[in-house]
């Protein structure tokens, strides 16, 4: 009576064993389909200048998000060809274009972006290089000519 037991016992035994390995394996793999990574590189960075101390910077999305929502996107810019980069702090926004302010007049700037995702920063792409307006100069050797009690003509260098 014992050995008719302990056959239908290692018999459950092993159906469970199998079981559970077929859950594990499931879970595993289940993970490793949809583990969420940080998002690829935003395409197409465009920057155009909009004033002396402006630019406006476009860009479109990533085309894979790392399978969650883009959140925000990193802004930097840099006036030495890259060698040092400064974040353009605008908040936090899932917007793709943004006005960067508080730049130097007359300047070469080159920009990047990343987005942001739950999981992390993703790679940078780089825009063109943009100059800023330059703020001309004041007139120099101003010369007014009275032509009536109305009317004066200025010359200036």
């Amino acid at each position: 009576m014992n050995s008719g037991m302990e056959g239908v016992l290692s018999q459950r035994s092993i159906a469970f064993f199998a079981l559970a390995l077929v859950m594990l394996f499931s879970i595993m793999i289940s993970s490793a389909v949809y583990a969420a990574t940080p998002p690829t590189a935003p395409t197409s960075v465009s920057a155009t200048a909009a004033s002396s101390t402006s630019v406006n910077v476009s860009w479109t999305a990533p085309s894979n998000t790392g399978g969650t929502a883009i959140t925000d996107y990193v802004i930097q810019y840099s006036s030495n060809s890259g060698t040092t980069w400064t974040t353009f702090r605008d908040g936090k926004s899932t917007s793709t274009s943004t006005t960067v302010t508080g730049l130097a007049s007359g300047t070469s700037y080159i920009f990047q972006v990343a987005a942001i995702n739950s999981v992390g920063t993703g790679a940078y792409t780089q825009s063109n290089s943009v100059t800023t307006w330059k703020v001309p100069d004041a007139p120099t050797n101003v010369q007014p000519l009275v032509k009536s009690s109305s009317r004066v003509n200025l010359s200036w260098a």
